[in-house]
């Protein structure tokens, strides 16, 4: 007759959904890419500009930048980014 052997289940607590969520490997990223993504809108808006006419700021920098953000967070949560093509 065989006997059963059974593991013993050890079950710990789960950190909170906001403490797994900042802990994540994926938001890092996603911040990271988001961080470049700004930085490469910004350089582009100011390289883009009339040298005569150099402003640090304005609207169409706002708007580069929200759009290099927005390339990062598809390019970090997009589906072949996370081997699902």
């Amino acid at each position: 007759m065989k006997t059963f052997q059974f593991k013993k289940l050890e079950i710990k607590q789960e950190a909170s959904w906001l403490k797994r969520l900042f802990s994540s490997d994926h938001l890092k990223k996603t911040a990271i890419y988001s961080i470049i993504g700004a930085l490469v809108g910004y350089i582009l808006f100011y390289l883009g500009q009339a040298e005569i006419v150099r402003e640090l700021w304005n609207d169409e920098a706002l708007k580069n930048m929200l759009i290099g953000i927005g390339f990062a967070i598809f390019l970090t949560n997009s589906p072949c980014a996370k081997g699902r093509c």
